[in-house]
């Protein structure tokens, strides 16, 4: 996915956009619910086909247990959001440049990435919200990432849709 982004910079339209993010969500959501924690989330990391459908790859440093989700389901969505930012970016690193102690006091002191313009307003204010949120217990679920992707989805076209 990554590769494909960087060579399509600016080919990409937001729909299709929209409709790799709901893809992964869709991915990242079913692994969450089989109790996987994938634990390297990024465009790096994902597959996208000839009908431009993306897939999760490299499962390297994925966790599998109950035990092991109730750690760390909190903090996940924040990686989805990565991903997200990565998409609207063509495949830019939000963070490049930054120490990984950098980032992550950056991410500790609550500051969310800036979102490219072409991103959808609706995904902003939601991933800043309630994806990059300070506080883990006000963070989204995958469930409620994806519900929230789909609803996006659909105002988008309604909105870009000709009556």
């Amino acid at each position: 996915l990554n590769t494909f982004l960087k060579e399509n910079a600016n080919k990409v339209d937001v729909k299709e956009k929209l409709d790799m993010c709901l893809g992964a969500a869709l991915g990242v959501e079913y692994l969450h619910l089989n109790q996987c924690m994938h634990r390297d989330l990024a465009a790096r990391n994902c597959l996208i086909n000839q009908e431009r459908v993306v897939k999760i790859s490299d499962f390297g440093l994925s966790r599998l247990g109950v035990h092991y989700k109730l750690k760390t389901a909190m903090k996940l969505p924040i990686n989805f959001g990565v991903l997200v930012y990565e998409i609207f970016a063509d495949g830019a690193e939000p963070w490049d440049g930054q120490t990984n102690a950098e980032v992550k006091a950056a991410v500790i002191a609550g500051k969310c990435v800036t979102f490219p313009p072409v991103t959808p307003e609706r995904v902003k204010k939601f991933f800043v919200e309630k994806v990059f949120a300070k506080n883990p217990a006000a963070r989204a679920t995958m469930s409620e990432v994806r519900i929230r992707m789909q609803v996006v989805l659909l105002f988008f076209v309604l909105d870009n849709s000709e009556v």
